[in-house]
């Protein structure tokens, strides 16, 4: 259904509906919250961050493009990878066979798209098992989920001092098997839900200080193609957003060009 008539319906069940302040397709429900879950449900329709949303734009894939999701479960990014290649092909890993098959139901009621997936299980802090290169690549990391301590408070019970250190260690080697998966030319998205440096651009400035051939995308050359995106691009070319500046999950995205 067009976002006109989604609108629509949930005003209808009482809902409280704005279009999203930068994600395209992102309607915002400040209202009616089980109402707007169960209609989303009957129309198809995924619930999701903005700020989520907001990380498969950054990829800015084209019809026809190869693109790799190498930490894809539970598939919404992919969903809107999918939604945008076209033709082309998405390759959808994760290391978990039970998250694979959730995600092989629910990608046809994410995504009109569903066709262009492959799913594959792969650990993607090993060598990635692909002998092809791949014009966008998506590496949503795992991480210590920071940026999402206001809508899940029970994270801050969980974590341990030295969890962002450990973090760090892995989302490095996730980093590097993908740069090597990246054909020239090519965008590489490395987003976490953190909060914390150390998982988040320490990551990426550590990795290209000793990556040759790799470079960051800076902040003008981001936001020619995404423009409303530039209050959340810092001057190094990171995307950003805060629950408390932005009203959604905090996310950090940096984007690589080989």
């Amino acid at each position: 259904p067009e976002p006109d008539e989604v609108i629509g319906k949930l005003q209808e069940k009482g809902c409280r509906v704005r279009r999203g302040e930068y994600a395209r397709q992102a309607l915002v429900v400040d209202g009616g919250e089980v109402a707007a879950s169960r209609l989303a449900e009957e129309l198809g329709l995924c619930i999701q961050d903005e700020a989520s949303q907001l990380v498969a734009e950054l990829v800015g894939v084209r019809a026809g493009e190869r693109v790799l999701d190498v930490c894809a479960a539970p598939g919404m990014k992919t969903s809107l990878l999918a939604d945008a290649v076209g033709e082309g092909l998405v390759v959808a890993g994760d290391p978990s066979a039970r998250r694979l098959r959730t995600m092989r139901k629910l990608l046809p009621r994410l995504t009109v798209n569903a066709e262009a997936v492959r799913l594959v299980r792969l650990d993607a802090s090993e060598r990635l098992p692909f002998n092809l290169q791949f014009d966008r690549i998506l590496v949503d990391a795992p991480c210590s989920g920071t940026g999402t301590l206001a809508r899940n408070p029970e994270i801050k019970w969980r974590l341990a001092a030295e969890d962002p250190a450990r973090l760090a260690a892995i989302q490095s080697k996730i980093l590097v098997n993908a740069l090597g998966a990246l054909a020239p030319g090519g965008r590489l998205i490395y987003a976490t839900c953190s909060l914390e440096p150390e998982e988040n651009e320490m990551v990426v400035e550590s990795i290209l200080s000793s990556a040759a051939g790799f470079r960051r995308i800076g902040r003008a050359e981001l936001i020619e193609s995404l423009p409303k995106l530039a209050p959340l691009i810092d001057e190094n070319g990171y995307f950003r957003t805060r629950p408390d500046l932005h009203g959604m999950d905090g996310f950090f995205a940096a984007a690589i060009t080989r």
